[in-house]
């Protein structure tokens, strides 16, 4: 069943909050280890380096508005911010992670519609057969 156009909910940004924010150190690689006593071995698996980052995490509140009904909710997302040191003024850091804010959206919208054409394709392909 389709949504007519007069019939689509309405979403708005309540109010567009500086994220939390926290540093994560660069971590080094650890290699793969593999050791044996006697016949018991035990692997280790390795893992890559990771750089140091600031993690921005953001609280999006949202109102949706349908025939007069406001409900509101939120969206939740955590974001990295490369960088190469801790030294990164706290402004700079919301600055940098809300700038990626809308192109991950808009992102994540395009998955959305990928997603659910395919699923759309797939429940087409029930019905024929």
């Amino acid at each position: 069943m389709a949504i007519d156009d007069k019939n689509i909910p309405k979403i708005e940004l309540e109010e567009l909050r500086y994220p939390g924010i926290s540093f994560s150190k660069a971590a080094p690689a650890v290699p793969a280890t593999s050791q044996t006593t006697g016949n018991v071995t035990v692997n280790n698996a390795g893992k890559p380096a990771e750089p140091s980052f600031f993690e921005a995490m953001l609280n999006i509140p949202v109102k949706t508005t349908w025939n007069e009904i406001d409900l509101h909710s939120g969206l939740f997302l955590r974001l990295p911010v490369p960088t190469p040191s801790d030294m990164m003024p706290y402004r700079d850091v919301c600055e940098l992670a809300l700038e990626q804010l809308a192109p991950l959206l808009r992102s994540l919208a395009d998955q959305v519609e990928q997603e659910f054409g395919a699923v759309g394709k797939a429940r087409g392909a029930e019905r024929t057969e």
